[in-house]
């Protein structure tokens, strides 16, 4: 086989980590972190789903999301997988340090989707946010406070 290069094209570049979840049973579904180097600097969270039922993988398609972010340090990502459809995507860092979820739904045609944003859910201190699908309805989010206390969070998204 061989591998996959995933960038952020043009005037991004990739920050920090990345997650991944099967979607299927041949698809995987990436997230990582990517920002403008030109003026305004914005964070963008880019979703790239690759076809891994072969030898080599191949990418499908890509989405760039627009995170509610300032830029400046460290964007951090993790996702779980909900359903053969669908993850959950957590993300933050930037200036402000907040964390953000979202609902990614990945149709029979290969669309990359975003629905049911929590948008600046809280403030994370030491670059640790995750989550965890408890079922298809229902996560669960860790995140490092600001004062280094630990923060969890169950929410409930709707399919």
């Amino acid at each position: 086989g061989s591998s996959l290069t995933l960038s952020a094209s043009g005037s991004f570049y990739n920050t920090d980590n990345l997650a991944c979840v099967l979607i299927g049973t041949d698809r995987i579904l990436v997230a990582y972190g990517a920002r403008r180097s030109s003026v305004p600097a914005i964070d963008h969270i880019k979703l790239s789903l690759l076809d891994v039922s072969g030898s080599s993988p191949v990418l499908i398609t890509s989405l760039k999301h627009t995170a509610p972010l300032i830029p400046m340090g460290p964007v951090i990502v993790s996702m779980d997988r909900l359903d053969s459809n669908s993850a959950i995507i957590t993300y933050g860092g930037g200036a402000t340090g907040e964390y953000s979820s979202a609902r990614v739904r990945v149709s029979e045609d290969n669309e990359i989707f975003i629905d049911n944003e929590n948008n600046n859910l809280g403030k994370f201190g030491t670059q640790y946010v995750d989550c965890a699908a408890l079922d298809a309805n229902n996560i669960i989010l860790a995140v490092r406070g600001a004062n280094t206390y630990l923060d969890t969070r169950l929410l409930e998204v709707s399919s």
